[in-house]
This record gives C-alpha cells, sequence and structure tokens, in this order.
C-alpha cells in the first residue's frame, strides 16, 4: 500500500521525471507485485497440496512477468499453469468470473448444489484474489 500511494504522489507532482526513472519506477513497481503474489499464491498452494493446475484469471493474467512469475510457482509445486490463450480474453468482469462458475460447475457438480455462507475478513484493497477447491488454485486481479 506504501509503494502504491508512493508512486501515487510521483504523479501529482508537477515535475516530470525522465523517462528512465519512469521507467525504473514501472518496473520496480511491478517486480514487488509479482513478489507479492508469487507469496500468496505459495502459501495458497501449500495449503491446497491436492491442488493440480494452476489457474490465472482476470487482468493480471495478461501481464508477461506475471505469467512467468506463476508458471514459476506451479512449477516448484509441480503443478501445470494455465492462462486464457488469447489476452484480450484476461479482463475483469462478471461474463469471465461466469464463465469460470460455469466451467467448474460442469467439471464438479456436486459443488454447485452445495450452500455456503461467506464473510469477507480482509478487504479488496488488501489482497489479491486467490481462490482455490481440491485441485486448483484460481488467481484473479
Amino acid at each position: 500500500t506504501s509503494l502504491k500511494y508512493l508512486l501515487q504522489s510521483l504523479t501529482e507532482t508537477k515535475q516530470a521525471l525522465p523517462e528512465k526513472t519512469r521507467a525504473d519506477i514501472a518496473a520496480s513497481y511491478q517486480r514487488a507485485i509479482c513478489q507479492h503474489l508469487a507469496h500468496q499464491v505459495d502459501r495458497a498452494l501449500s495449503r491446497c497440496s491436492e491442488s493440480t493446475e494452476l489457474h490465472a484469471v482476470g487482468g493480471v493474467a495478461a501481464n508477461t512477468e506475471v505469467r512467468a512469475t506463476l508458471t514459476a510457482i506451479a512449477s516448484t509445486h509441480a503443478l501445470r499453469a494455465r492462462f486464457p490463450i488469447d489476452r484480450r480474453s484476461c479482463t475483469d468482469n462478471g461474463a469471465m468470473i461466469a464463465a469460470a462458475g460455469y466451467f467448474l460447475s460442469q467439471e464438479r457438480p456436486k459443488i454447485v448444489d452445495q450452500n455456503f455462507e461467506t464473510m469477507a475478513t480482509i478487504s479488496l484493497e488488501k489482497t489479491l484474489g486467490v481462490i482455490s477447491d481440491e485441485r486448483s488454485v484460481m488467481v484473479s486481479s
């Protein structure tokens, strides 16, 4: 969060930053996000020992560095990393979530009829989405 506020304050200054500085900041920000995501996904996969695949969907799945990071994490857990083939499919919207639910219901129909309660334990602003079932972990932005 502090990195986000630092970047926000830099964009609000009237002084233009040199192109190299802007590129360095962007690369550093991307690396920090990838490291955080790798840590969170690694923790999730450690808790889901029966997982066989790691699925990345949403806007996060369009980023080349994120894909490489998640592929490496999946590999350390002997899992297959899966991403949308067409990056135009990497969008953050209800249709993407509905499609993921549809395919999950086709693969595991008993899950659809289960009742469950939900309760947020941490705000969306403080975490990246990691969803898992017995066989796969899905990362979404």
